[in-house]
């Protein structure tokens, strides 16, 4: 018999990979220029079209946290990154993960850099939804569509949109967070039309639901909607 000095080591344990999307992740969210620069470094880490969507939500970050609304190279840059992700979504011709967050980050770039398209890339999300019966994604594209209108069209429009999105979600189990995100954006619309409280900020931000950095659409960032809201006056119709 072997001594315990001759015996062969233990074989250890492999180590395990790190997730790394997981990682940039997070690296997004609490260092974005830094994730910006793992993703340039790294481009072997990821597929093509996630990486891209990837690029397209921290540019959209830093355009939010950094900028004052005039420089819009950022918000250029993330809209580019989305559309590779798209165009590669759209050609794999499945209604996959892949298509639905960069839907949903092309619709929410639009908002943020106070675009007029933003109303229709909103409803191209909206009918993607629609048509795999995605129910709870379909009313969180028309709760963007209806900031959109708000923005650009129609702030009548846009609130009685939002307010029949907001009837429908109290209906759904374990609807919380999005019921308090979409009554926060209809308390933010009143202030626009009906008060003197509302206010613009450009810098606030929050992930896109959907998106990459927060995909869990039925409990989606509090402060989603409110943050798109207040980075533009809206289209009054109201007499406001």
């Amino acid at each position: 018999m072997l001594s315990d000095e001759n015996k062969a080591p233990a074989k250890r344990a492999p180590r395990k990979r790190p997730d790394t999307l997981s990682m940039i992740r997070r690296s997004i969210l609490v260092n974005p220029e830094q994730a910006l620069r793992t993703l340039h470094r790294h481009d072997d880490e990821w597929a093509p079209p996630i990486r891209s969507l990837l690029l397209a939500e921290t540019y959209l970050r830093l355009h939010c946290i950094n900028a004052d609304g005039r420089d819009q190279y950022q918000v250029r840059e993330a809209a580019t990154a989305a559309r590779s992700a798209h165009a590669i979504a759209v050609i794999a011709g499945e209604a996959d993960e892949l298509l639905f967050a960069s839907s949903a980050v092309l619709a929410d770039i639009a908002l943020c850099a106070e675009d007029p398209a933003a109303v229709a890339e909103c409803t191209e999300y909206f009918k993607l939804a629609a048509a795999v019966h995605d129910e709870i994604r379909a009313y969180c594209a028309a709760a963007m569509r209806a900031v959109a209108q708000f923005h650009w069209q129609d702030c009548a429009a846009g609130r009685a949109l939002l307010e029949t999105v907001h009837r429908r979600c109290l209906d759904w189990p374990d609807s919380t967070e999005f019921a308090q995100m979409v009554g926060d954006a209809l308390t933010v619309m009143a202030l626009a039309c009906d008060g003197p409280g509302y206010r613009l900020d450009l810098r606030a931000w929050a992930p896109t639901p959907g998106g990459f950095l927060h995909p869990d659409v039925p409990h989606p960032p509090v402060a989603y909607l409110t943050s798109r809201l207040r980075r533009r006056q809206p289209a009054h119709t109201c007499g406001a």
